[in-house]
């Protein structure tokens, strides 16, 4: 009897094979599922009994104060009591959001579902903060047992799966989606729950347990490593929140550590999150703020647990905050670049006040004013002139100019406007950018383009692609300020911007641009919604309007030929005048200015209307009389007085003559070489990154990949079982190529494709 050697080896074949299959099923998935999983933690009743007495109220009063979400201002306590009567109906009616209703239970088809900002709020538990800040000024009893059904609903929803979608943990199963924010923001309100309800009449162990069973799960979550989000304020929000559990939670299990983890992993971060200029390079002035904060929380709690602030933060941190006292104006707003609100800031940020022992004391407001006239930061990439600061905090004869350059990938709310401006000057925004566009509007990525700001770019130019921008030249002396850039793309393409400030009410910017031939160069000027922009007599000159006070600026645009101008608003297609006020929406005139990219130029220059420091006014428009390049270039500013000529010679800036007769000179200083502390932070930023990188953790990219090889895999079957059919000698061979390509295939999608993605 002959016997087929290949069939008497079949079934340890067909094992081996499976096992394969199995294997890297299992490659695929088993990370996912442990990554996902939050054990539940055994809670001893004393250990709960034991914290309805320690830690003692007053240290949890003041923990209190050290939220990581803010809730939507309210207009008085009336607002807040009636928002919250209208939750013990199940009716939501909050400042900022849309009104709805919730019901109890909660389940995951409404807790997983609504837009972004709305998901972030409710997985922070903003809907129980309310009811406990309504209870703190009502003292209504019902308020806070509302509060604690709701807080049992919510461990209940929790722990129904290993893996919830939504902002309850980290959603990785959409691409970009992570929630360790919400995960941060709920150890606040679960300790201000404790501390208001621990000594309650209307005590029920139930809701104890939700509590502690909550903040073990929020222990794990802000723990373990491959959950940190190390490169973003995300991350110092998870230091915080875990230092706070420890001190909230003393006789959770396993929380004596989480201080010590927390400044460990906060001192790595600071090696790159606030450089040495004390920026907070996170793009966005408006997170200047909010990091001074974060890090001011940071002191506190080391002083709280006996330990000396670290020489290095403190420099930063005051550092930080000389930055945030430039950049603030009289009124509590602040530029607007990458994800920063048009708005006021409030009262400004609280801060901790250091002593000479390293110990930080509670956080208290500070007054806020800039120290000097001007500020430059060239690693970071900002650039800020004021004028007037003698008289401040006089808004009527002050100004502000600032120019940013700043790009960090991989830190966050950068939006592509590197050489953008912003202009304030007599208490209103003249100039200036989008601002925080909110993450659930379809034209998000719009806003965070090229479009969004004012920043000169070539028409068609991806918002995420490499570039650098270095700063040329600088200068400043007297009344005479100046600023040359330049911004280098992929390819040919390069395009320079200048900045010169006179006085304290007349701007002149000069963009050019080349290496493109047939494209174009485009540049969006937003003015803030307060600001009525008409067209004026002469061709490219407009004015604009405050509406509510008559201020008024003379703005006149020209070009080289082949330049055009027209003016929108609040337009989608193509998007342009838009500006974010009070996380409002609005929209804002914009004049666009486009003109070849490929060895042009463009002018604008601006004035306030009656400006003291340069009487008398812009008559007819301003003209470009030579240009020879973007160093050797003469401007004439016609007046009633006569012409008045702004020129640059090489590194020679003048202007005049002024009114009295004189002639303003400015001598330009090349920019710093900042490469190698770019380079600094890079690195820095990449040896945290290697400490607490995973796995690219997307569910619907590892679905995608399960389905492509099952498919491929059945597809191998029906190959192998057509050849043993029609060509049985063919088998084994082809056994093994096919068998080969599947696990290369496998191991494409899994160790290549997933880190492109």
């Amino acid at each position: 009897m002959k016997i087929d050697l290949y069939e008497q080896a079949g079934l340890p074949t067909a094992v081996l094979r499976a096992a394969g299959v199995v294997l890297v099923f299992a490659v695929i998935w088993v990370p996912w599922f442990a990554y996902n999983h939050v054990p539940e933690a055994k809670l001893a009743p004393d250990m709960i009994e034991e914290a309805r007495r320690v830690p003692d109220d007053t240290l949890l009063s003041e923990l209190s104060n050290y939220d990581l979400y803010s809730l939507p201002p309210w207009a008085d306590d009336r607002q807040l009591i009636d928002a919250a009567e209208k939750l013990l109906l199940g009716q939501i009616e909050l400042p900022g959001f849309q009104a709805g209703t919730f019901a109890l239970p909660l389940n995951a088809a409404a807790m997983a579902s609504g837009p972004t900002m709305w998901q972030l709020f409710v997985h922070s538990l903003g809907l129980p903060r309310v009811l406990l800040d309504a209870y703190k000024v009502d003292g209504r009893a019902e308020f806070l047992r509302a509060a604690a059904d709701y807080v049992v609903a919510y461990d209940a929803y929790e722990n129904s799966g290993w893996r919830l979608g939504g902002y309850l943990w980290d959603d990785t199963w959409r691409r970009f989606v992570r929630n360790d924010h919400a995960v941060s923001a709920r150890v606040p309100v679960l300790a201000e729950f404790w501390r208001l309800y621990r000594r309650s009449p209307d005590y029920r162990p139930e809701v104890a347990k939700a509590v502690f069973r909550m903040a073990a799960r929020c222990s794990h979550l802000l723990t373990d490593p491959s959950h940190f989000t190390f490169a973003t304020n995300h991350g110092v929000m998870q230091n915080l929140a875990a230092c706070h559990l420890s001190l909230s939670f003393p006789t959770l299990p396993g929380v004596d550590g989480h201080c010590q983890l927390a400044f460990k992993r906060l001192d790595e971060q600071l090696s790159f999150f606030i450089n040495d200029e004390g920026f907070i390079l996170e793009h966005s002035p408006g997170y200047q703020g909010f990091g001074l904060r974060l890090i001011g929380i940071a002191f506190r709690y080391r002083t709280l647990q006996g330990l000396e602030i670290p020489g290095s933060w403190l420099r930063k941190y005051q550092a930080a905050q000389r930055v945030y006292a430039a950049l603030r104006r009289p009124d509590g707003s602040l530029p607007v670049f990458g994800d920063t609100d048009g708005g006021s800031d409030g009262e400004g940020p609280l801060v901790a006040p250091v002593g000479d022992q390293g110990r930080a004391g509670r956080l208290a407001e500070r007054a806020w004013s800039p120290e000097e006239a001007a500020l430059l930061a060239p690693v970071a990439g900002y650039s800020l002139w004021w004028s007037g600061l003698d008289v401040w905090p006089d808004s009527r004869h002050l100004s502000q100019t600032m120019v940013t350059w700043s790009y960090f990938p991989g830190m966050g709310h950068k939006h592509a406007d590197e050489m953008s401006l912003a202009v304030w000057a007599r208490g209103t925004s003249w100039w200036t950018n989008v601002g925080y566009w909110s993450y659930d509007d379809p034209a998000r990525d719009m806003a965070e383009s090229w479009d969004g700001s004012n920043a000169p770019h070539l028409i068609g130019e991806p918002a995420d692609s490499p570039r650098q921008t270095r700063l040329l030249y600088h200068g400043r002396e007297g009344d005479l300020a100046a600023i040359d850039l330049e911004r280098q793309s992929p390819g040919p393409y390069r395009t320079r911007r200048q900045v010169i400030h006179v006085g304290s009410g007349a701007w002149v910017v000069l963009d050019s641009s080349s290496g493109v031939e047939g494209g174009s160069t485009r540049t969006i000027w937003t003015t803030s919604p307060g600001v009525q922009l008409t067209e004026a007599g002469t061709s490219g000159a407009y004015n604009l309007t405050v509406r509510n006070s008559g201020q008024s600026l003379r703005a006149f645009f020209d070009g080289a030929p082949g330049t055009l101008r027209r003016t929108i608003e609040g337009s989608r297609m193509p998007f342009g005048g838009w500006s974010v006020t009070g996380w409002l929406i609005q929209p804002a005139t914009a004049v666009i200015v486009e003109r070849p990219a490929d060895g042009s130029w463009t002018l604008a220059a601006w004035l306030l209307v009656d400006e003291p420091e340069f009487e008398p006014q812009l008559g007819t428009a301003a003209q470009m009389h030579r240009w020879t390049g973007a160093e050797d270039w003469e401007v004439v500013l016609p007046t009633s007085a006569g012409p008045v000529t702004l020129q640059r010679r090489q590194e020679r800036i003048n202007i005049g003559p002024t009114p009295d007769g004189r002639v303003l000179s400015l001598t330009l200083e090349a920019g710093p070489d900042v490469s190698q502390a770019k380079a600094d932070l890079h690195n820095a930023l990449a040896v945290v990154a290697e400490q607490y990188g995973t796995a690219y953790m997307s569910g619907q990219y590892r679905g995608k990949v399960t389905m492509v090889l099952l498919v491929a895999l059945v597809l191998n079957v029906i190959v192998l079982r057509a050849a043993r059919r029609y060509r049985p000698s063919w088998k084994p061979p082809l056994g093994l190529i096919l068998a080969s390509g599947w696990l290369l295939m496998s191991y494409y999608f899994i160790f290549v494709r997933a880190h492109l993605v």
